[in-house]
């Protein structure tokens, strides 16, 4: 994972480009990505009750790129069965319509919105963290009997304001006409995606979970509407930052411990057994890579 360092306060630069940015999201002047329409159609579709199959198909099927991409994956060793998956009708059948949308969604948000020119190490670190961040909370959603489809979105785009502030941080380098260090640029991130992030969710029109998932993700008894989700999410988070290594002993128990875990009553037992589908996200990180 990325790590912002204590010189980002080093760079001179830094307080100028705080205060622009500031003012950009205080105006209304931060330029959040335009939701591709396939997004909001997918959503809707993985969303319904009864996800129509052969509406999806043929939704995705527009767009060969992308029908490309998702046979790909549903063809990577976490799905892969015996014979190999030439269409989509195939993958649908053997993965399912709403886990093939919800691979479909997170292709497009991936190549559309996480991107920012001069942070592609970053934005690539910060996917992994929030695809599997979505994953997880599916996981433990299960757990505790809620809609995995809701918790999967607020898990995927609790932290979507991070690559829309990296790209105002380019963009404001123009205009500024001065540089900033990654340290700097990271730290600004920090301080203020979760605000952004809101923001976007609200002009995408993204359930009120997510909403608050993406302002109080950090601090889950902050929130005070669906802080049952905005919960979920934190352990989601928490736990998708393993991806890279496991965690030991003391680091599960310190989770279990958490309020959030407390409150939603996830225990170390079941983070013990989540443990196992680490090495599987990981493949499963490595077929949705775009690059």
């Amino acid at each position: 994972m990325y790590t912002t360092l204590a010189g980002a306060k080093k760079d001179p630069n830094i307080l100028p480009f705080r205060f622009a940015l500031k003012a950009y999201i205080e105006d209304e002047r931060l330029k959040i990505p335009v939701l591709p329409d396939v997004v909001g159609k997918v959503i809707a579709l993985i969303n319904h009750p009864k996800a129509d199959a052969n509406t999806l198909a043929r939704l995705i099927h527009k767009d060969q790129a992308l029908a490309g991409y998702v046979l790909r994956v549903s063809n990577s060793p976490i799905f892969a069965g015996a014979r190999q998956i030439q269409t989509l009708r195939q993958a649908i059948s053997r993965i399912g319509a709403k886990t093939l949308g919800k691979i479909a969604l997170s292709i497009t948000m991936q190549g559309k919105v996480f991107k920012a020119k001069g942070y592609e190490h970053v934005i690539k670190s910060i996917w992994r963290q929030t695809l599997s961040s979505g994953a997880f909370a599916q996981d433990f959603g299960q757990l505790i009997g809620e809609s995995s489809e809701s918790l999967y979105l607020c898990g995927l785009l609790h932290t979507v304001g991070k690559p829309v502030i990296l790209q105002a941080l380019q963009d404001l380098k123009q205009e500024l006409d001065m540089d900033l260090s990654i340290e700097a640029g990271l730290s600004l991130m920090e301080e203020f995606h979760q605000v952004v992030g809101f923001k976007v969710a609200e002009q995408w029109k993204m359930p009120e979970a997510v909403k608050e998932a993406c302002m109080h993700y950090l601090e889950p008894e902050g929130a005070e509407l669906y802080k049952k989700e905005v919960r979920v999410t934190y352990l989601a988070h928490q736990f998708a930052l393993f991806v890279d290594e496991d965690p030991d002993v003391e680091t599960l128990r310190a989770l279990a411990e958490h309020p959030s875990a407390i409150a939603l009553n996830i225990q170390g037992s079941h983070l013990r057994k989540m443990v196992p589908r680490l090495e599987k996200m990981r493949s499963f990180l490595e077929a949705m890579s775009l690059a």
